[in-house]
């Protein structure tokens, strides 16, 4: 019997198959060896090793073989292993031993424990491991019970993270086996158990250290004895990694474990089962593993809490060959599976493939938010997504391609309701895609270059909520390593955006040269107006979008250019066209317009008409919009419209209506938004207009209120702030404050000229609020302050500050008494020349200042010959065709309009130039002009 028993001893060292030593038949010797009472020294040292490592891995605790061992300590100590003669010392001295059998209650909770696990009974694996938990509290640091107590309490956080779908769990078992130190009886386990956690925290969180850590501590763990549970772990492990990077190393190693599983896992035991299945798992669909699964099928007890995933898993592998069976498998396994599992999702994914044709519940939503723009679809395309996220398996080529899905989503909702939370989100989830491509190139690589344009998308569009250049910056980058047309279009629409963010005119051409798109194009060109102010790369813009203006989201672009064109040279066919190509877009019904494009087409609409005087029609297509699209933009518009509407008839129910709507609007924007200071600066002005009415403080402090907002909101290198800094100056009681802003807006080289010269004309003729001019023709008046500030020495500074030697085309005054866009390079150079100033007025002292380098085609006195600077001491000249060909001639001025125009010489003629004239270096006269 001493032969046999050392024979298995002995393939059980070499094979480290348990088996070996928990067949019942090895029991059964050893008894029979103790029974027999003849045993010698080295026999009773086989019976008490065999029998200590049956302890250890049936984690049982047998006082018979601690009192042989006792025994046998007495006499031979060195025939012990140095764990058995601890445990040895301390019986025989009395004391507690390390390992901490003594305690009645550790043994009672430690039953109960591991039966809790055993049967899936939480609620008594909550009520042992509260016991635990109270007991490393009121256990001494240096108690040699507390590392046992730890790994207890490990064990139960570990069962808990498997049935969570919350990675606290698993944090907390690693922290739990953290405690236990090297080379204590228990490290080995610690590791395995460790690694484990860490693979599962993985699998809720995606972070790949966690991954990284799983496959390292699993390991080491085998290097400290390798069993078939150890082998599990290790193998479940490198599985794992090697479905995100299908590298050759990682696939070796999880057969090489499951071989040893397969060879090692007692089929009489749950836990061994649950190991071959896993084993069974690495094999994959065929003859193998479908073998292991069907055997832990029919082996593993059915109220066991994983056999409903086992069942699972062999349905998965039985999809392709017996798909009816598949079909009553997964059946099965829902029945038994918790409607909040975190694996439900994916075995229902799994189910649906079965169908005839897989639901395409997703697309089939967005198809249809696309056709109707109801929100609702959109949010239960996002809880699809979500869904259809948690039923995949972690971070495989679909569920990363699913988290790209998502990710657009979330910034299509994040967009449409002002919601930066869900633009976070979605960057955060496509930055995680992104991170996993480029982890695992091998498995992802093919989706590299769509999750990098879905991160440039999502930060382009946090752009807006943030206004932070970082995350264009980004989005360039990310598109600049993707090498398609797709990815070039997408980059020439960042770099426009970019552009007009920052005011980069560079970005515009760079783009200009990557797209041969025209509506993409025309916007180009129209940015690059917007910030440069050449009225040719305007004409050119809607002279391409005339060209390819066949589609509604082109129609509502070429309306909008139109409009602007209208504000820059009060061309009245340019503004009746705008209104016409709004209309026209509204017409386009094939294809089936989006409700953001409809929504767009109105917003312009709107516009044009609120600046062709139909404040009604304004007001009707802005609430035509707002049933579109229900959100502050079309309020916006609706805004403007009344305010008009009540600058038309005086009509105060119309101005408080604009107020109200207005303030609806500022309500639905985030806190940070890259055009609230537009909303506000509205408010601002409806509420100048109700303070004009009313006379009531309470108006203006609302107005001085709104303002203050828009100045936060609106960044420094924004083409709007020297408009909000012209309301807030005008808001302004202290003259020095008035005087200190209109100096900051005049000098602000972003502004476009105009804002910079009205700031330097007002701060000129400052007023405080509430005082009246004399009445005047609205002619008279712009003359007469325009003068004023010409002849103040307030515009002395002014024009040191704005105007530009290398000359360029200044400001022209329109009919309605707006400045016109600014010069091309984004400054004027002349204040009074081409009448710019008052008329032609003021024109005798261009000699004393700069001379223009362009001349301006019309005269806002109605003069219509081209007129131009002359140099110091003479008259104005005008260039005159020669033949009707392109050359010309300069001669003196002899046009009614100029003789007439000077409010100076107004009431007679005067010849050039006048008396009393000063010499060509002043930038004054000698007295004020009469009146």
């Amino acid at each position: 019997m001493i032969d046999e028993l050392a024979a298995r001893y002995e393939r059980y060292l070499q094979t480290d198959d348990p088996a070996e030593l928990l067949d019942p038949s090895t029991a059964a010797l050893v008894e029979r060896i103790v029974a027999s009472g003849r045993i010698d020294v080295h026999g009773l040292q086989l019976v008490v090793l065999v029998s200590w490592e049956r302890m250890g891995l049936l984690r049982e605790w047998d006082e018979e073989v601690i009192g042989l061992a006792v025994a046998l300590h007495e006499r031979h100590p060195e025939m012990l292993p140095p764990d058995l003669q601890a445990v040895c010392d301390a019986r025989l001295a009395g004391r507690d031993p390390d390992d901490p059998a003594d305690d009645p209650g550790y043994r009672r909770m430690y039953s109960t424990l591991h039966a809790a696990l055993g049967s899936g009974d939480f609620e008594q694996m909550v009520y042992a491991a509260t016991w635990f938990q109270a007991r490393i509290v009121h256990t001494e640091p240096g108690s040699p019970l507390r590392p046992f107590l730890f790994f207890q309490l490990g064990l139960f956080f570990r069962s808990w993270a498997l049935r969570s779908a919350d990675p606290q769990p698993a944090t907390s078992a690693i922290e739990m086996f953290a405690q236990i130190a090297p080379g204590h009886d228990l490290y080995a386990d610690a590791l395995e158990f460790g690694g484990g956690c860490h693979r599962v925290r993985f699998e809720r969180t995606g972070a790949f250290e966690d991954l990284d850590r799983a496959v390292e501590l699993t390991e080491r763990a085998l290097g400290h004895g390798q069993t078939w549970r150890r082998a599990s772990g290790a193998c479940m492990a490198r599985r794992t990694r090697y479905e995100l990077g299908r590298a050759p190393a990682d696939r070796e190693a999880a057969l090489r474990h499951a071989a040893t599983i397969a060879r090692l896992a007692p089929r009489d035991r749950p836990e061994g089962l649950l190991a071959l299945a896993n084993a069974a798992n690495v094999y994959g669909p065929g003859e193998r593993g479908t073998t292991l699964l069907r055997e832990v099928v029919e082996r593993l007890d059915p109220g066991h809490d994983r056999w409903p995933f086992i069942v699972a898993d062999l349905a998965a592998d039985l999809t392709e060959s017996d798909p009816a069976q598949a079909r009553d498998l997964y059946a099965t396994a829902l029945e038994r599976i918790p409607d909040d599992h975190p694996e439900r999702g994916r075995i229902l994914f799994n189910q649906a493939l079965l169908a005839p044709a897989p639901p395409r519940t997703t697309e089939d939503l967005l198809e249809r938010y696309a056709a109707s723009g109801d929100p609702a679809l959109l949010r239960q395309a996002l809880a699809e997504a979500r869904a259809e996220l948690a039923g995949f398996p972690r971070a495989n080529g679909a569920q990363v391609f699913t988290m790209l899905r998502l990710s657009m989503l979330l910034r299509e909702a994040g967009g449409r309701d002002f919601d930066p939370a869900a633009i976070e989100e979605a960057v955060e989830m496509a930055a995680d895609a992104l991170a996993r491509c480029e982890r695992f190139p091998d498995a992802l690589g093919d989706l590299l270059g769509l999750a990098r344009m879905g991160l440039a998308s999502c930060l382009a569009g946090r752009f807006p909520f943030r206004y932070d250049e970082a995350s264009m910056n980004e989005a360039v980058r990310l598109l600049r390593l993707v090498d398609d047309d797709l990815a070039r279009q997408a980059l020439a629409g960042v770099l426009n955006d970019r552009a007009k963010g920052g005011r980069r005119p560079e970005d515009v051409a760079e783009a200009l040269t990557l797209t041969g798109d025209p509506d993409l194009r025309a916007r180009l060109l129209f940015t690059r107006f917007e910030l440069a102010g050449d009225p040719g790369d305007l004409d050119d813009a809607i002279a391409l979008a005339r060209r390819e203006a066949a589609t509604l989201p082109g129609l509502s672009a070429l309306s909008t250019m139109l409009r602007i064109r209208h504000v820059v040279r009060q061309d009245g066919p340019d503004l009746d066209a705008a209104v016409a190509a709004a209309r026209d877009a509204l017409e386009i019904t094939v294809p089936e317009p989006e409700p953001a494009d409809l929504a767009n087409a109105l917003g312009a609409l709107s516009l044009a008409l609120d600046l062709a005087g139909d404040p009604a029609g304004a007001a009707e297509a802005a609430r035509k919009e707002l049933a579109v699209v229900d959100g502050p933009v079309g309020r916006q518009h609706l805004g403007m419209a009344l305010l008009s509407s009540f600058r038309a008839s005086g009509e105060a129910a119309d101005l408080d209506d604009a107020a109200a709507t207005v303030r609806e609007a500022i309500g639905l924007l985030p806190e940070v938004y890259a055009t609230a200071h537009l909303y506000h600066s509205l408010l601002t002005s409806i509420e100048q207009e109700r303070f004009a009415r009313s006379g009531r403080p309470e108006h203006r402090e609302a107005a001085r209120a709104a303002v203050a907002r828009a100045l936060r909101s609106v960044p420094d290198a924004d083409l709007m702030r020297s408009a909000v800094l012209l309301l807030h100056a005008r808001l302004q009681d202290d003259p020095a404050d008035a005087i200190a802003i209109y100096r900051e807006c005049a000098a602000l080289g972003t502004a476009p000229a105009d804002n910079r010269v009205a700031a330097a004309w007002e701060w000129g003729s400052w007023r405080p609020p509430g005082a009246t001019p004399r009445r005047r023709s609205p002619d008279t008046r712009r003359r007469w302050n325009c003068c004023r500030c010409c002849c103040g020495g307030a515009w002395r500074e002014a024009r040191r500050r704005i105007c530009s030697p290398s000359g360029g085309a200044p400001p022209r005054w329109p009919p309605r008494g707006r400045w016109s866009w600014a010069a091309p390079n984004g400054r004027w150079s002349c204040w009074s020349s081409a009448g710019a100033c008052c008329g032609g007025g003021c024109r005798r002292r261009v000699p004393t200042w700069a001379r223009c380098a362009r001349p301006i085609r019309s005269s806002p006195t109605g003069c219509s010959a081209p007129v131009s600077c002359s140099d110091p001491g003479r008259p104005p000249t005008v260039r005159r065709r020669r033949g009707g060909g392109r050359n010309w001639s300069s001669g003196p001025v002899r046009c009614r309009g100029w003789r007439t125009s000077c409010v100076r010489c107004r009431s007679r003629r005067r010849a050039w130039p006048p008396a009393g004239e000063r010499s060509s270096t002043s930038t004054a006269p000698r007295r004020a002009p009469t009146r």
